[in-house]
């Protein structure tokens, strides 16, 4: 359930009260690039359990709040070769995809010849 509503101007995201360390730091980190800054649209909701996570409506059905786990796949051999989790918004997908691939590159040697994506 939503704890704190945002509307259209860029507040700080300040934690209810009773809020411990732990979400308190959860919050800081919503200013990272993976987090909050990858968009300019501050979130509507934010979770007292975990305020990294984005409350999405995604296929339609009821929101939540979530993550997105990210894959790098290669498909030739049907192998994941990187994971990554972000807050679930596209611009955070973006950044994600190209840790990946400098991972993958870094520690395995591979670099796609191409990008392919789903559409869900």
């Amino acid at each position: 359930m939503p704890i704190g509503r945002r509307g259209s101007k860029a507040l700080p995201v300040c934690p209810p009260e009773g809020v411990g360390r732990a979400a308190q730091e959860y919050l800081a980190v919503l200013d990272k690039a993976a987090f909050g800054s990858a968009t300019p649209v501050p979130p509507k909701f934010i979770s007292a359990a975990d305020p990294a996570a984005r409350w999405t409506g995604a296929h339609g059905g009821q929101a939540f709040f979530a993550y997105t786990a990210n894959y790098l796949v290669d498909l030739d051999h049907a192998v994941i070769v990187e994971v990554e989790a972000t807050t679930a918004i596209r611009q955070a997908e973006v950044t994600a995809t190209k840790r990946m691939i400098a991972r993958s590159r870094e520690r395995f040697g591979l670099y796609p010849a191409k990008l392919v994506g789903d559409g869900g």
